[in-house]
Formats: C-alpha cells, sequence, structure tokens
C-alpha cells in the first residue's frame, strides 16, 4: 500500500442502522482514506448473542453508503479484536463508539509498545432510539424497533402515582412524549406513599412514579407544591425530574397533607390541564439524562451492544 494517512473504523455492523451510518460518516470526514475493518462470520458469531447475517450481507450495505457519499475505502475482514491496527505505521485515526472508546485507548498504548505514533481518538455518541434507549443490532433483530431507532413493539410502561384518577389523561402523556401511539400502560392501583417505583417495572421498559408534593417557601413565606416523576428503566438506571412550582392556598395545603391522593379540591384550584403540563414538565426532566447518556456515569446502558 502507498504511503498515506488512514483512518480505520472497525465493527460486527450486524444489521445496519443509523448509528453505523453516523460512525462511518465521521470517518469520511477526516479527508483519509478508510480502511473498514468488518468481523469475519466466526468471530461475530462468537462474540455475539442474535442471529448473525453473513459477511457479504453486512458488506452491502455499507459499500452501498460509503459509495453515496464519494468515499475512498476498502473492507476488510476482522478475525480478532484489532486486526493489524497496533502494527501499521500508516494508521492515523481511529473512530469508536462511546462504548469502545476504551478499545481504541487500548490499541494505542500497544502501538506506543511498538514504537509506533497514537492514533487520534475520533469518538463519535451513540444514535438513541425513540424509546431512549441506545439503537443496537440486536434489538433491530429482536423486532423492537427499525434501523432508524422507531418503535415497532409497544413500550411497555408501569405507572403508580398519586394523581386522582390515575389515569388523569397521563396515557396522552406518554404518547407525546414519545412521539408514539404505540404505549402500553398499566396503573398500579392500591398504591400508598410508601410504594416504590421498582414496584411498578417488573418485566417493563419503564416504570414511573409520580408525587404531587408540597412544601413551605421559607424566603416568600408560602406554600408551593410541584409534582415530582420518579423513572426507572429496564437495565436499572433511576432518575428523578420535577415540574415548576406553584402556589397554593393555606386550605389546598391542609388538604394535601391530610389526603395522599389528590382530590377535587386541588384539581378545582389548579385545573387538571396544569397537573398534566406539571407531570409532563416532571418526566421531560427525569427522561432528559437519557437523550443524552454518554454526559452520565451511571447510565447502564452499554449492557448491549449496538
Amino acid at each position: 500500500m502507498e504511503d498515506r494517512n488512514i483512518t480505520i473504523v472497525a465493527g460486527s455492523f450486524g444489521h445496519f442502522h443509523k448509528g453505523h451510518r453516523k460512525l462511518l460518516q465521521a470517518a469520511a470526514d477526516t479527508g483519509n482514506y478508510l480502511i473498514i475493518g468488518l468481523t469475519s462470520d466466526d468471530y461475530g458469531k462468537r462474540t455475539k448473542n442474535y442471529n448473525f447475517p453473513d459477511f457479504e450481507r453486512r458488506k452491502k450495505p455499507i459499500m452501498d453508503f460509503l459509495d453515496r457519499i464519494n468515499c475512498r475505502y476498502e473492507i476488510k475482514e476482522l478475525r480478532d479484536n484489532t486486526g493489524d491496527s497496533t502494527t501499521n505505521p500508516q494508521y492515523r485515526a481511529i473512530v469508536v463508539s462511546r462504548e469502545t472508546e476504551k478499545n481504541g485507548k487500548i490499541i494505542n498504548e500497544k502501538r506506543r509498545k511498538n514504537g509506533l505514533d497514537n492514533m487520534e481518538i475520533i469518538t463519535v455518541d451513540l444514535e438513541i432510539a425513540q424509546d431512549y434507549f441506545p439503537i443496537s443490532s440486536r434489538r433491530i433483530e429482536n423486532g423492537e424497533i427499525d434501523e432508524e431507532g422507531v418503535r415497532k413493539k409497544p413500550i411497555r410502561i408501569g405507572v403508580c402515582t398519586n394523581l386522582y384518577p390515575t389515569d388523569l389523561k397521563l396515557n396522552n402523556i406518554f404518547q407525546s412524549f414519545f412521539q408514539t401511539n404505540m404505549i402500553q400502560t398499566e396503573f398500579i392501583e392500591n398504591i400508598d406513599d410508601s410504594s416504590r417505583v421498582e414496584d411498578c417495572l417488573m418485566d417493563r421498559d419503564y416504570s414511573f412514579k409520580f408525587e404531587l408534593t408540597v412544601f413551605y417557601h421559607r424566603i416568600t413565606g408560602t406554600n408551593m407544591s410541584l409534582l415530582r416523576c420518579l423513572s426507572l428503566d429496564r437495565y436499572g438506571t433511576f432518575t428523578i425530574g420535577e415540574s415548576s412550582s406553584i402556589m397554593i392556598p393555606e386550605s389546598v395545603h391542609d388538604a394535601l397533607i391530610r389526603n395522599f391522593r389528590v382530590n377535587q379540591e386541588m384539581g378545582s384550584f389548579i385545573g387538571n390541564e396544569r397537573i398534566m403540563e406539571m407531570a409532563f414538565q416532571s418526566l421531560d426532566s427525569a427522561m432528559f439524562p437519557r437523550k443524552v447518556p454518554w454526559k452520565y456515569e451511571n447510565m447502564d446502558y452499554f449492557k448491549e451492544k449496538p
């Protein structure tokens, strides 16, 4: 091979999806010649836990995409975790995802031991699906999402809340937030203040607990109320979000203290529409870390391999 700058990127590319396009585009943007290490059938079947497409089937959409963006490239069969990345002096950059970033660092350590320069590590953020879980080939294989991350199976949600009545248009809020009508919501009845968000999860994608809380604002000397959303997903990630607060009169404050469920007095004071606005605010706040999970160390989404 003639002397030139080369950017490398590797993967199984099991079901070519939105995240793969993002990875390859980042590699093409370096302006270097590209080498794509595509895992061999044998290596892929040993490391992946889904029905793994054969090499030629996985190779074709990669070629189609790179040809479409007029990229100079070649595709090599990768039979192990590193290929020749630790020994080739022409490799100048490596493009990795958040989940494989550590592999890039390990490769550079081995290159240094071999007397070679480090490659620039270009890290590409994960693509998040409609349900706010990462897009992955395994999820596509299972029929849960499509290649663009659009949900194909209902998002299963368990809800426990002190809002009354319990359904109070919350299902509409979930549909609006996730931008799909494919929401399967089950409201857990007979809850009390000790009920935990874990009690609602079971085998679902998410569980949410909505709590209307009251507190005394010492600075203004007024009684306030806000809605809190506790969220737990199937990976065990727990987050909390809150709505903006509103000022409430003494009579409503006392009624809420006496009665765990939101009674008619509260509903008539602020209105069910306002309660639903607060519910959406608290849900959006609780779900925000899932929109950018790479910014939060406790997001344990890397158990699934895209």
